[in-house]
């Protein structure tokens, strides 16, 4: 789940879009809407012929544009739309998604890194409840495989925040060097913007599905 806050990250405008904002525009090869490039993830063309996902948007040649999406991905792969789109005959690794998904989760547990050693992270419930009363919370963090209910309490408490619930507790105790993270919060500073537009990316490749008897204990004790 995530709730991103329109304050931090802008949707796209349907009217009046400045000069600016039509440099950051991108046309999806699937959908034929012109996105955001935060939306979205660009390929490109190695020297043998591969469609290589080029998450920081640094490689030289034509780039392709494609909404950050499994659905968007596989829909490319169907239709040979990366070959067309490119004017050449673009071969397609089988792994493709999977690869995107790794480098997506690298860059968004980077910036959960960087915050750690930079001070603007903290763990444990106690400690992110302490920072959402004192008003410091840009972003809460939970795992996605936590107890529904202890996150269902605690993200009605930063009801005002985005939510990011893309991770699992094993992932966020590898990233964050503690043990059984559950709950996280990433606090008001320049790391917020780009962690955002990553985990946006990266949660159209994942799904996060709640298990059954969570849901049932949460109908018991509300």
């Amino acid at each position: 789940m995530i709730e991103l806050n329109a304050n931090i990250i802008h949707e796209p405008k349907p009217k009046l879009v400045s000069k600016s904002d039509k440099d950051n525009l991108r046309r999806c090869i699937v959908s034929r809407r012109n996105m955001y490039k935060y939306e979205m993830i660009r390929f490109a063309i190695d020297p043998k012929g591969f469609v290589v996902p080029d998450i920081g948007c640094r490689l030289p040649g034509r780039g392709v544009w494609l909404e950050a999406s499994l659905k968007a991905v596989k829909a490319a792969v169907d239709q040979n739309l990366f070959s067309y789109s490119a004017r050449c005959s673009a071969k397609i690794p089988s792994n493709l998604a999977e690869n995107i998904e790794k480098k997506l989760f690298e860059r968004t547990s980077g910036w959960i890194g960087l915050a750690k050693r930079a001070g603007f992270l903290v763990t444990g419930h106690d400690k992110v409840r302490a920072k959402i009363n004192l008003g410091d919370l840009a972003v809460l963090i939970q795992a996605s495989d936590g107890s529904l209910l202890a996150r269902k309490r605690l993200s009605a408490c930063a009801k005002d925040f985005p939510c990011v619930e893309v991770f699992t507790s094993k992932e966020l105790s590898n990233v964050t060097g503690r043990i059984n993270v559950i709950h996280g919060a990433l606090l008001k500073s320049d790391f917020v913007t780009p962690f955002l537009a990553d985990v946006r990316r990266l949660s159209g490749f994942r799904s996060n599905q709640v298990p059954e008897t969570e849901i049932r204990k949460l109908g018991r004790n509300v």
